[in-house]
């Protein structure tokens, strides 16, 4: 045979050697986006494994290499349910911790594992001294583990990340504090399907493994299939590096209870729940004792169960069986039945070799601990393979646990309470910001003699409702009536501490004599526990003035509008410099009624990054000018209206009504009042605009087999909106208001601000109470979307989707806490939300929300009911309109928000908090404006984009004045490369990594006594103290702790107006009139080493007027060193003081251009060797690659 000729040769290998570079530039086992849109989601009938396939026994297992069983026991408390929390704490969950704990100290084989922090902290403040120590002692041995450690096991779709932050921190402040004990596993065998964002955060935590259940039956068979049931489960924006590999283990049956969990027949492992004695099971099946004579034959069958289930893992010698289900192990009896039997059964297997099967009780870690063992023996054997396990990325949306019922329902059920929720999240952080700012600002004596520590039981409390909440069944909305209303109560009280500690220490702030500090009130209403955001009306006409103290608890400087209810329409408003403020008188409306004698007056407010600003509202002395009421008012098919000298026009203009601002057109219909199109600025053009079809409408669904848990609606929906609506439209020079009446379920409010943003805000105030429904609102744009969707998940990161027809409705409702895009090659188009719920886009260009459901009937997953409770609530949302962006230089396939995306999310979940002086004659000259930062975090225009997830106090008790700091640098999409920050020297690509000088930052009003960063929730030091500037990659969370000392200016004035800000007005609003103090300067601190460390250094407090101190605090400096600045670790590990790894240029999206340089080197090496002599062809081929290797090598470098 003739030899091939070198040209064929040379193509051949050059296309083995791009195959390969691709398939390891992508280095991807799993993709969750391509498995959902492919795999077929068939029902077939696998036999005994209903869902799976019939399994076969290799019995490859040997005497020396047995199979190795780890029995872990569990019990499942949900803390509120069926139940409300008191009542299953007093009638289960004590006797099962009181049980497990007894059978761990009888028997030192004897394991149990537990999680839920609100329970086991009612437990431990009820224990006696002995069941104190005896815990102590089995938590010391390793028998009793406490996984995950939450306050509870938070829901993953309807959770925002924050509150699943606050929640674990909560629990492990708790859980250190109380027990000195540091959970290491991850454990999740509840939520209704699984999110990433979760195993970013336990990563975070410096977690090490977590188990999941909740994933679709169709999936768990296909990962089954192909022993991918154990992953390195890594984020969407990660390309081809591990930094963010978390390893997981998926739990393949039905269930977390006995019949599903010892292998793939129940009727054959619901015989070995023997905390069920003499009950027979649904299989019919009997259980009874271990005896001499049965226990042979029982034996035979548990091997045969466990070592089938084995064949599905890829370690195929160590395979976890759990031993328990919900609220199990209530008494004695029940659990010294279950752990004799077993033992009895685990010494049997152990004790005849021909089982080939080691059987013992052990904790998730300990399992865990067995993999990874055998995980590095056999990386380090064959390092040429790789990874030995898959790597999956995406999520495990939507659930469905039988027969295509898909969980999608929930997202959306109960919105009345995922508001309440929220609005205490809220609520509560900034009254958290506010406390930590006051123990920052004082001296310990002011603080002692202020009587201040009195909140932060408060603060406590409030926080412990809030983690409370975001429990799988209370945010989700999946309890029933009686356990949501208990929820729904202490909800209530946990506000109304919240307001108090706010109101107390905004007081405090704004005062400049601690002898006189005014008395603040929050504007709102005192509510009930079933209502929500109900404003006070001011008394201007009887008081003459009244000023107000607004407090931003955002990371970047806010220029919006915002509104409160007066009762006279003769009023201004001004700065504290008594600059007047742009502002509008518009009236209270009910529906689409005005109230007599009542005003909402909107007023534009500039507030600095976490400030406290000061506006006065006053009587005014000179008719008001008609350029601060409503130009034009149209009352269509309603009443007619007359409010101060203007009169309605009964007939809408001949086109519809059109609301205009500098950013945005919007168009409504003429006949209903509904949206028709919109019209948003173009970037860099000072004219043009995109055009977008923007057609809303109202639809419900008829639900006879929804429920709680499931959206499985009935036929074509029904339009809920007529052809023709009453509506009121008013169009102001502050803000543009259309009202439109939603016959039977309330009324829908657009608000256009006439400001610099393309946004419009949407109010709809729903009251869905007499038709069992499910009700929709669907934005069907001009859009060409391809049935593609974005939505976040718990507002970390966001997911693409597209429609699949032939699946069934529900599977295509996604869940979003924060926002949801669509977009084409034009336009992007996003809704951004206040609570979570359901989206879809079931038609090219469409966004369609579920707003509420009332449903009669049960869907047969627990909860026994469905949902008649429905409360009326309001529900904001904002429409955004952009340019479709350049995607970030990071962005490997992954989509994230643009920047204003990103500032709108904070407008949501960070609203301004307005507050009123109600001391009588209290001279308002005398109070500061407060501003706790030097800068923003995060604007419009700045690449940094860091927020601020969490400011608050340390337990004053364990941590005096030391506040906790967690930061969040968000990766956006660029929609205008070229447009950059004023601060652009501080301000690099969203890609690099960020330097945070931590005392540059707090430089105006504080120094930094001192700082260190930990794990996400504190158990694990992560740098040496004072290491600041600290780094942020993109997508990074960074948790300091702080120690500040107050500096004490005499004034600080705000930050004036700065261009591209969000919403930034057309015309100038307020300049301070003060000069800025200088900062003085500040060294950079470098890491201690021994020998540069240096005496501490005193820096004088100065009290405010009305208390003297003399009180010196003293700080820990250093002198500057030459080690380079301290990075820590990617991977979670605890670094030496004097350990200072070097910076590395190179970043996770470099590697697939490594990839591609390497292989360009060595084929043209290949070709250059081989060829290069003979072929000028192929000498030219060669130098191509080479070139091509040097530009990529170029452009990592640049």
């Amino acid at each position: 045979m003739s030899a091939p000729r070198p040209f064929s040769e040379g193509l051949l290998l050059l296309l083995l050697l791009l195959l390969l570079l691709f398939t390891l530039t992508l280095a991807l086992d799993v993709q969750m986006n391509a498995l959902y849109a492919e795999l077929p989601f068939a029902d077939d009938d696998g036999g005994v494994w209903k869902q799976g396939w019939p399994l076969t026994n290799p019995r490859d297992w040997t005497a020396s290499e047995p199979l190795e069983v780890f029995v872990v026991m569990h019990s499942h408390t949900d803390p509120g349910w069926i139940k409300t929390f008191a009542a299953y704490y007093h009638d289960q969950v004590q006797g099962i911790l009181d049980s497990t704990l007894e059978a761990c100290s009888a028997d030192a084989r004897n394991h149990f594992i537990y999680a839920e922090m609100s329970f086991f902290s009612t437990w431990w403040r009820a224990a006696s001294p002995e069941q104190l120590r005896a815990m102590r002692t089995a938590l010391d041995r390793g028998q009793f583990e406490i996984v995950a450690g939450g306050w509870v096991m938070n829901d993953e779709a309807t959770v925002h990340y924050a509150a699943a932050i606050n929640q674990y921190l909560t629990g492990h402040e708790w859980l250190w504090k109380h027990v000195g004990y540091k959970p290491r596993s991850g454990w999740a065998i509840d939520p209704f399907g699984h999110s990433p964002t979760m195993t970013y955060l336990y990563a975070k935590m410096q977690f090490e493994h977590t188990l999941i259940q909740r994933v679709h039956y169709a999936v768990k068979k296909q990962l089954a299939r192909h022993q991918q049931l154990e992953f390195d489960w890594r984020q969407q924006w990660e390309s081809d590096a591990d930094n963010t590999d978390f390893f997981t283990h998926l739990m393949p049956f039905y269930s977390y209870d006995i019949p599903h969990t010892c292998g793939p027949d129940p009727s054959v492992c619901s015989l070995f729940d023997f905390s069920t004695l003499g009950a027979r099971t649904p299989w019919g099946g009997k259980v009874v004792a271990l005896t001499d004579a049965n226990i042979g034959q029982m034996a035979a069958k548990y091997v045969d169960q466990v070592q089938k289930k084995a064949t599905l893992y890829k370690t195929h010698n160590r395979v976890l069986v759990l031993l328990g289900d919900d609220f199990k192990y209530t008494t004695s009896r029940a659990t010294t039945d279950q752990t004799v039997n077993h033992n009895k059964l685990h010494d049997y297997i152990n004790s005849n070799p021909e089982f080939h099967t080691h059987i013992r009780f052990a904790t998730l870690s300990q399992y865990f601990d067995s993999v990874r063992e055998i995980r590095e023996d056999r990386e380090e054997a064959q390092p040429a393979s790789g990874p030995y396990f898959p790597v999956l990325k995406g999520d495990f949306f939507t659930y469905a646990d039988v027969r295509q019922d898909y969980w999608s329902g929930f997202f959306t059920s109960r919105p009345f309470w995922k508001l309440k929720g929220r609005d205490l999240e809220a609520l509560l952080r900034a009254a958290e910001i506010s406390y930590a700012w006051v123990t920052s600002d004082l001296t310990a004596e002011e603080f002692a003699q202020k009587d201040l520590t009195r909140h932060f039981p408060h603060l406590l409390k409030a926080r412990e409702v809030s983690g409370l909440f975001q429990h799988h069944d209370a945010m989700t909305g999946t309890s029933k009536t009686h356990v949501m209303d208990d929820y729904g109560t202490m909800l209530h009280e946990s506000l109304q501490s919240a307001n108090r500690v706010l109101e107390a220490s905004v007081a405090v702030l704004v005062a400049r004599d601690l002898q006189a500090i005014p008395t603040v009130r929050v504007s709102e209403a005192e509510l009930a526990a079933q209502e929500i955001r109900a404003g006070v009306v001011f008394d201007i006409a009887a008081r003459q003035e009244i000023v107000f103290v607004l407090f931003n608890p955002a990371s970047q400087r806010r220029v919006e509008v915002v509104s409160i209810v007066v009762n006279s329409g003769q009023v201004e408003m001004s700065s504290s410099s008594g600059e007047p403020i742009p502002m509008q008188l518009a009236p209270f409306l009910v529906g689409l009624i005005p109230t007599e004698g009542v005003h909402r007056l909107y007023f534009q407010v500039t507030l600095p990054a976490l400030s406290i600003a000061r506006y006065h509202l006053s009587l005014a002395l000179t008719p008001l000018p008609s350029t601060v009421l409503p130009r034009r008012i149209f009352a269509v098919n309603s009443a007619p209206v007359h409010y101060l000298g203007c009169s309605s026009v009964a007939e809408a203009p001949a086109g519809g009504v059109k609301f205009s601002s500098s950013h945005v057109t919007a168009r409504f219909d003429p006949a209903s009042g509904l949206l028709q199109a919109v019209e948003h600025k173009k970037m860099n053009s000072p004219t043009g605009m995109l055009k977008l079809d923007l057609v809303e409408r109202f639809q419900t669904y008829a639900n006879k087999e929804s429920g709680v848990y499931l959206f499985m609606p009935e036929g074509t929906p029904r339009v809920a909106t007529a052809a023709t609506q009453a509506y009121l439209a008013m169009d102001g020079p502050l803000v543009s208001t259309m009202v439109t009446a939603i016959e039977g379920y309330g009324h829908r409010v657009v608000n256009l601000y006439h400001t610099r943003s393309s946004t419009l805000e949407v109010v709809h105030h729903t009251n869905l109470h007499s038709a069992f429904e499910e009700f929709t609102w669907v934005l069907a744009s001009s859009i060409v979307s391809h049935h593609e969707l974005f939505t976040d998940l718990q507002g970390l990161q966001m997911k693409r989707s597209v429609m699949r027809s032939d699946r069934p409705l529900g599977f295509n409702f996604y869940p979003v806490t924060s926002q949801a895009f669509i977009q084409d090659l034009i336009s992007r188009f996003t809704v951004h939300t206040d609570h979570p719920l359901a989206v879809a886009s079931l038609h090219n260009g469409e966004l369609e929300l579920l707003l509420d459901r009332r449903l009669l009937r049960d869907d047969n997953k627990g909860v026994g009911q469905g949902i008649t409770d429905n409360l009326p609530f309001e529900q904001r949302f904002l429409l955004s309109f952009e340019e479709t962006p350049v995607a970030a230089e990071m962005n490997q396939g992954a989509r994230f928000p643009s920047q204003l995306s990103l500032a709108l999310n904070r407008r949501h979940n960070q609203p301004v908090q307005i507050l009123s002086v109600e001391s009588p004659d209290f001279n308002s000259d005398t109070l500061f404006e407060y501003r706790s930062l030097l800068r923003p975090l995060s604007s419009v225009t700045d690449q940094r984009q860091l927020d601020v997830v969490a400011l608050k106090v340390r337990d004053p008790e364990e941590h005096p004045r030391e506040l906790i700091l967690i930061l969040f640098r968000s990766l956006y999409d660029l929609v205008n490369p070229k447009k950059v920050s004023r601060q652009s020297d501080r301000s690099p690509p969203p890609d690099e990594i960020v330097q945070l000088d931590i005392d540059r930052e707090f430089a105006v009003w504080y120094d930094v006594a001192e700082s260190q960063e930990h794990s996400l929730t504190l158990l694990h030091p992560r740098s040496p103290r004072n290491a600041s500037p600290y780094l942020l990659d993109p997508m990074d969370l960074l948790t300091l702790t702080l120690t500040l000392t107050p500096r004490r200016p005499e004034w600080t004035p705000l930050d004036p107006p700065l261009e591209g800000t969000l919403s930034e007005p057309d015309r100038p609003l307020f300049t301070s009139i003060l000069p800025l103090p200088t900062p003085p300067s500040l060294p950079t601190p470098s890491p201690p080493t021994p020998s540069t460390a240096i005496p501490k250094v005193a820096h004088p407090v100065q009290p405010k007027s009305g208390l003297t101190s003399t009180l010196t605090t003293t700080t820990t400096t250093t002198a500057p060193a030459t080690t380079p600045t301290y990075r820590r670790p990617t991977r979670p590990s605890f670094p030496a003081e004097d350990s200072t790894p070097p910076r590395h240029f190179l970043h996770s999206h470099h590697f697939p251009l490594m990839a591609l340089a390497t292989g360009s080197t060595v084929v043209a090496l290949y070709f250059l060797l081989r060829y290069g002599r003979g072929s000028r062809f192929m000498l030219y081929f060669a130098l191509l690659f080479l070139s091509a290797s040097a530009v990529q090598i170029a452009i990592m470098f640049l």
